[in-house]
């Protein structure tokens, strides 16, 4: 999914990020692995998904704002 957000998204970075957050919450959503090995998944997925849908520093920054964007939570 994370490869095809990022074709989609090839030349518009706000997408990019809106594809790339919405990517993040589903990650946190459906895991349900046992606690050591969810972190090892989640982990793993999210590096996966940023290197495909790099965005500029700034929006890398609004995306960490966590529940402030509504990444935990909403």
């Amino acid at each position: 999914m994370a490869a095809k957000y990022a074709n989609e998204s090839k030349e518009d970075e706000e997408k990019r990020y809106r594809f790339k957050r919405k990517l993040f919450r589903l990650i946190l959503q459906k895991s349900s692995y046992p606690p050591v090995e969810r972190r090892i998944y989640i982990a793993t997925l999210i590096y996966f998904i940023d290197y495909l849908l790099q965005i500029p520093l700034e929006l890398t920054k609004k995306l960490r704002g966590g529940k402030r964007n509504g990444v935990h939570g909403s």
